[in-house]
């Protein structure tokens, strides 16, 4: 519903009027929150409705709890308010406020490509659970084979994880992505434990 110029600030009766005119089956609107424009040790992520009750609370519910898994950023919970966006509606309607623009711990995330990608593909898998969605038939994968032990050699970097790590943040500290260190340490899912040795840099041997 926005202008795609960035020149006009649409008015939020536009968007609604809008929404409503293509009868559309759901209404997301993506913002980054802001604490009286001071920097300070706020942050974290919430989601909006307008009451506790129906789809839009179901699909918020879906959506908070996916984010905070998957960013790691402080779980505000999903919030109640009379929002022109979610209260003039009239399909299931979400606010998500993605962290704080002035937050010293979320800024470098809401400034990172990575970070707005990932909260995108986030939401989108959000409303694909909401609506009990698939992805279509494709070839059948390949047999699985013996995992691979990933040991470091000499010059290697290893990362020993502490308290508050994501796999997201890591990547940040070292400049590499996530999908390399998965690869580098053989992961299959995003979770790290304490104490962890993961490997952040390429030069290593697979025995």
């Amino acid at each position: 519903t926005h202008d795609p110029s960035g020149v006009e600030d649409v008015p939020l009766i536009t968007r609604t009027n809008k929404a409503n005119a293509w009868k559309a089956d759901v209404f997301i609107s993506l913002h980054a929150n802001a604490n009286a424009g001071k920097m300070g040790s706020h942050g974290g992520i919430d989601t909006f409705v307008f009451g506790k009750t129906g789809e839009s609370f179901k699909l918020a519910t879906i959506v908070q709890a996916n984010l905070i898994k998957a960013t790691g950023l402080r779980n505000r919970g999903v919030v109640v308010q009379n929002f022109h966006v979610l209260r003039e509606t009239k399909m299931p309607a979400i606010l998500i406020e993605h962290g704080f623009m002035d937050s010293i711990t979320d800024l470098p995330y809401l400034k990172s490509d990575n970070y707005r990608k990932l909260c995108g593909v986030t939401n989108a898998r959000s409303v694909a659970q909401f609506y009990g969605l698939k992805r279509k038939a494709v070839a059948p994968a390949p047999k699985p084979v013996a995992k691979p032990v990933v040991t470091p050699v000499k010059g290697a970097e290893t990362y020993k994880v502490v308290a508050g790590d994501t796999l997201w943040g890591v990547s940040q500290k070292f400049d590499i992505t996530v999908e390399k260190i998965k690869s580098l340490n053989g992961l299959k899912s995003d979770v790290l434990s304490i104490g962890q040795s993961l490997i952040v840099k390429e030069k290593l041997i697979v025995v």
